[in-house]
């Protein structure tokens, strides 16, 4: 596929969980919610914000493409494995669609409410499980880098700490996650980071080299 082609193609996926080709760089919790002196104007009408978003322009560039190739086969995976799940199983998920949807429509007419949601059919049950194993799968192997998800260890260092700190994230949720993976998992995880960047690649490696030469 071209770019082009893939937006089009899982444009809806990519909303659903929220990969986006704009450049970030310092997440909120750096530079604060309210507009503060990283939006004051610096050169040519551009706040240091506006720098700061250039300067990491092509992490996100990487990061985003890799959200959105996990998103795609997820997405492919995720209509499989419904396609194995069994009928007893795709039965109860409908019901339970159902439900709410009667819910929902029992409370707009007790309201004198509009309510023009159409009833799901299986065809929606199959495509709101897909979506959801997307989006899980993609949290789970490219992790979230939102505030909300930060280590509290890095929320409560300051703003000098959290910028210090700002990549620092990635090392900790990659071991978070090789720690619940099986060793099968953990094996094709980590050859290849050997293979591309050698040991000083893996996760932590850096860090760990650090603290032995300041010893």
């Amino acid at each position: 596929f071209t770019d082009k082609n893939v937006k089009n193609k899982y444009k809806e996926l990519f909303d659903y969980i929220g990969i986006g080709d704009e450049a970030f760089s310092l997440d909120d919790e750096l530079i604060g919610r309210e507009p503060g002196w990283m939006d004051k104007k610096i050169a040519k009408g551009k706040s240091l914000r506006d720098f700061a978003e250039k300067s990491m322009i092509f992490f996100s560039y990487g990061d985003t493409k890799a959200r959105q190739a996990t998103a795609i086969g997820a997405y492919e995976k995720g209509k499989d494995e419904f396609g194995n799940l069994g009928k007893e199983t795709k039965e109860k998920m409908f019901k339970s669609s159902v439900n709410r949807w009667e819910r929902a429509r029992d409370r707009a007419k007790d309201r004198d409410l509009a309510f023009s949601e159409k009833r799901p059919t299986m065809a929606d049950v199959q495509k709101s499980y897909v979506m959801k194993y997307a989006r899980d799968l993609v949290t789970e192997t490219n992790f979230d880098y939102s505030v909300v998800n930060t280590p509290l260890a890095l929320t409560h260092a300051g703003m000098t700490g959290k910028l210090l700190l700002q990549f620092k994230k990635y090392q900790l949720f990659a071991l978070n996650f090789i720690a619940n993976e099986d060793a099968s998992t953990n094996i094709r995880l980590l050859v290849p980071m050997v293979i591309m960047a050698g040991c000083m690649g893996l996760p932590c490696a850096g860090l760990l080299d650090d603290t032995v030469d300041t010893l």
